[in-house]
């Protein structure tokens, strides 16, 4: 009886062991989760706007050129 409450013990803390490991892991996975979408929001949102507004500028100062030299 002692040895099989011994084993039972022992096995408990492994598990126990596990579950941590894997919450762990987890939360590191939770973490990059959080990261992965905001760079999926910046590649399909912010930077493409930025691009646009870029390179309606670099028009706007071409035109400012082009009329300035006339």
């Amino acid at each position: 009886q002692r040895v099989k409450n011994a084993n039972s013990m022992e096995g408990l803390k492994l598990l126990a062991i596990s579950s941590s490991n894997a919450d762990a892991h987890f939360q590191q996975l939770d973490k990059l989760r959080t990261v992965y979408e905001e760079y999926v929001k910046l590649s399909n949102e912010a930077i493409p706007s930025t691009e646009r507004n870029l390179k309606e500028l670099a028009e706007e100062l071409q035109n400012k050129i082009v009329a300035f030299e006339d």
